[in-house]
């Protein structure tokens, strides 16, 4: 099978290993957004963009679903939120 994603380097791996690691564990987040507003929610899983897992999908095509403060729920791509997460704008809270 071949990749349509770039190479993984070490710090891609941590990154996305924290991004599964908050996921799989309900953790309160805090992340930036693309305006710089500093936001807070509940990490709820890795689905597709509408909730649905995806358990024989590459994780780097899944999304981080997070459930806002105002109970709403986001889906930010993970390979976005591990590049926050590596850029420290994504962090448990």
């Amino acid at each position: 099978m071949e990749s349509t994603h770039g190479v993984l380097r070490t710090w891609d791996v941590i990154s996305l290993a924290t991004v599964i690691n908050l996921a799989g564990g309900g953790k309160s987040i805090r992340w930036l957004d693309a305006s710089g507003d500093i936001q807070v929610g509940v990490a709820r899983g890795l689905t597709d963009e509408n909730a649905c897992t995806m358990h024989e999908a590459d994780v780097r095509d899944m999304f981080l679903r997070i459930t806002t403060m105002g109970f709403a729920d986001r889906y930010i791509p993970v390979m976005h939120a591990a590049k926050l997460v590596g850029d420290g704008a994504l962090c448990a809270d």
